[in-house]
């Protein structure tokens, strides 16, 4: 389980052995509960949403920071940033 840039926990369900969008994922928190369940959402690799045409990937709020860590100051409810 990982943290989103948005603060949201995201389950990765599953890694392709190939290709760039090689990562499933469900959210499980925040306002965007539940994406990824049916509609195959990805990731790379590095756990970032968007590349641009030249290759780069700027910053964008479905980007994987950090892995996922529940204890007694951790935000149950998620999302929010």
């Amino acid at each position: 389980m990982y943290k989103s840039r948005r603060g949201e926990r995201v389950l990765v369900t599953a890694i392709d052995p190939e290709g760039v969008w090689a990562v499933h994922y469900i959210v499980l928190s925040g306002p965007y509960k539940g994406v990824g369940a049916r509609d195959g959402s990805r990731l790379t690799r590095e756990g970032r949403a968007r590349l641009l045409p030249d290759g780069s990937s700027p910053d964008h709020w479905n980007d994987l920071v950090e892995e996922y860590i529940e204890g007694p100051d951790t935000d149950e409810q998620g999302g929010g940033a």
